[in-house]
């Protein structure tokens, strides 16, 4: 057998996984829409087992919280997967962005925000889901 004289070549990752991928901004909107669609269809979900079953207000109420965590946690992933680093950064962002949204649909619908102990355990399980995604999105 004959031996090249040309080096191996190095194999590179995806431009999608590689360092410094896709633009923050974009990535941020993929995620933040990979989220907000993800709760969307969660709550859809929530809301048929809701009235087909007899599942209970409190129940309800703690099976949203963790779908909210889900999505933003999938969402933060979703991010730094495409920025291809700074997952942590990624992940809180694409949570205080989630935030902000999430603010805008209640003044929308209920007339205002209440600020208060229920916002305060949203915000902490969007920092939460977000910054578990987002390190877990640059593995």
């Amino acid at each position: 057998m004959e031996k090249s004289n040309q080096p191996n070549k190095i194999k590179t990752l995806p431009s999608r996984m590689a360092v410094g991928g896709m633009p923050r901004p974009l990535a941020l909107l993929q995620g933040l829409l990979w989220a907000a669609a993800l709760l969307g269809l969660g709550s859809l979900l929530l809301a048929a087992a809701y009235t087909q079953t007899d599942l209970s207000r409190p129940t309800m109420h703690l099976l949203q919280q963790v779908i909210l965590g889900l999505a933003c946690m999938v969402g933060a992933w979703r991010t730094a997967r495409l920025a291809g680093r700074k997952g942590l950064f990624n992940g809180l962002l694409l949570a205080v962005l989630l935030l902000i949204m999430l603010a805008a649909v209640n003044i929308a619908a209920a007339g205002g925000v209440h600020i208060g102990l229920p916002l305060l355990v949203k915000a902490v399980i969007l920092t939460a889901g977000g910054a578990l995604g987002g390190m877990l999105g640059v593995l």
